[in-house]
């Protein structure tokens, strides 16, 4: 086996939804009273000194113009959950792990991706769309892999005789044990994780406990560490809290961006799409509004997404500040596999989608109509207008798009039939008959006919008059 780690370490501070917007030095704090401390801190409280697992007074103590943001645990756990679901097109084996992690279990996957180096690149590649933070490692454990993505050391350990080496020079202070136990580690001069590794395994026991025995022989591959797989939600839902209220529509179309991007991003590692979306607004007085955006057609195109909100904000009004901004797509709809020619009917029917989805966020959807075909012999009579929907158009048949109400009479020179130009018949007649059921009966004969001009008419003939005329022109 072989597992990459994801380690996000300012997810605490990325998913506050303000520190990355503020240009002052900002702590995340966990805790209550007295008891909190730092969990993450941006780059300029870094440079004042201030440390992850400092204490809120002594950090308060040394800057004072610190800024304290409360931990938000929920959106963590969300925000990694979108990760996972994203991170399920590389391997569907993929497990969320502390802290802030990701593991994915990519065996499997390295001859798709045609190697280890161009997989790596390409989850580097997936992970700047989110503009956060990653640091990386590959291990044959996961264990290991985990620990050498929190010492930010991109190593690939691959193979059982290095990985003693490798996880040997590891500080100590990676492991997930008590802080009094790691103290008491350096107090005995073990430092890094090699000396501690050269002890004997009852003698770590006695004084530790099994869980350090148990941590390090599942690093070295040498107890089984099964590790559960994401099962991803069968909706999303993200909120982005703002830092200062908007009261006009452009920025809130760059938050729509923010949430598309993570929406795009999810669906893509399940091969999923949405045909509509909800964006709830959240205002100071406890009060929601709520925009409905519909696609036209399932997609997960976050350029689809943005522009549709665009055409949908044109028209729309802030009936107050905004604070917040969610998005939630309740129902995922499944992909067929598409050919990215730039001439399939694919092509086609998404940039017909998205027309229709630009066009119904503007004008409305009770503005749009789609023509349907009708269970009726009689031309006129088997088409409506209704509702659009993401079904399928009929095959094409031998029928024109193009129906003339009512029929032209067609005239005859020189026992030829006439429109425009001369009409010759090609192939054999299609014979309908119906009606007889509301008094509206007809008896007709269809023929496709070509004029010396290359253009294709539909006409018939009157089997109870003999009468000729024009139904319809083919495109």
């Amino acid at each position: 086996m072989l597992w990459l780690a994801l380690y996000f370490p300012s997810l605490p501070l990325d998913t506050t939804g303000q520190a990355s917007s503020l240009a002052e030095p900002v702590a995340v704090v966990e805790g209550h009273g007295a008891q909190e401390w730092v969990v993450c801190c941006n780059a300029l409280a870094t440079q004042a000194g201030i440390q992850p697992g400092m204490k809120r007074s002594a950090a308060s103590t040394l800057l004072g113009s610190l800024r304290f943001l409360k931990r938000q645990a929920e959106q963590e756990a969300q925000t990694l959950a979108h990760l996972a679901g994203w991170a399920q097109q590389f391997t569907p084996a993929v497990s969320i792990a502390l802290p802030c992690s990701l593991l994915l279990e990519i065996s499997g996957s390295l001859d798709y991706f045609h190697g280890l180096d161009a997989l790596i690149e390409q989850v580097q590649q997936g992970l700047a769309t989110y503009e956060m933070a990653v640091q990386i490692g590959c291990a044959i454990t996961p264990l290991a892999a985990t620990w050498l993505a929190l010492a930010g050391i991109p190593t690939q350990v691959t193979d059982m005789e290095s990985l003693a080496l490798q996880l040997g020079q590891l500080a100590v202070d990676i492991l997930p044990i008590p802080l009094t136990q790691r103290q008491q580690l350096r107090r005995l001069g073990i430092d890094c994780l090699s000396a501690l590794i050269r002890l004997p395994r009852a003698g770590l026991a006695r004084r530790f406990g099994p869980a350090l025995s148990t941590l390090l022989d599942q690093a070295l591959g040498k107890q089984p560490d099964p590790r559960p797989c994401f099962q991803p939600p069968a909706y999303f839902e993200k909120r982005i809290e703002l830092a200062w209220p908007i009261e006009e529509t452009e920025p809130l179309l760059f938050i729509g961006r923010q949430l598309a991007i993570a929406l795009a991003n999810y669906l893509q590692g399940l091969n999923r799409g949405v045909l509509q979306v909800r964006y709830q607004l959240e205002h100071g007085n406890h009060t929601t509004t709520t925009l409905d955006v519909g696609h036209g057609q399932p997609t997960r195109q976050a350029a689809v997404f943005v522009a549709v909100l665009r055409e949908r904000l044109a028209s729309f009004s802030l009936p107050a500040p905004i604070e917040a901004v969610t998005l939630m797509a309740a129902q995922l709809e499944p992909l067929a596999g598409r050919n990215l020619d730039i001439f399939t009917p694919q092509q086609h029917a998404a940039s017909s989608g998205l027309l229709h989805a630009r066009l119904a966020a503007r004008l409305g959807q009770a503005s749009i109509k789609q023509i349907t075909s009708v269970d009726e012999h009689r031309p006129e009579r088997a088409w409506a207008l209704g509702k659009p929907t993401a079904a399928p158009m009929p095959q094409a048949t031998q029928r024109p798009t193009w129906l003339i109400a009512p029929p032209l009479p067609l005239t005859q020179r020189h026992h030829q039939l006439w429109h425009t130009e001369r009409l010759f018949h090609q192939g054999l007649p299609e014979r309908i008959e119906a009606g007889w059921w509301d008094d509206e009966r007809v008896t007709r004969d269809y023929w496709i006919a070509q004029g010396a001009s290359g253009q294709r008419y539909w006409i018939f003939q009157e089997r109870e008059t003999g009468n000729w005329f024009l139904h319809g022109v083919f495109d």
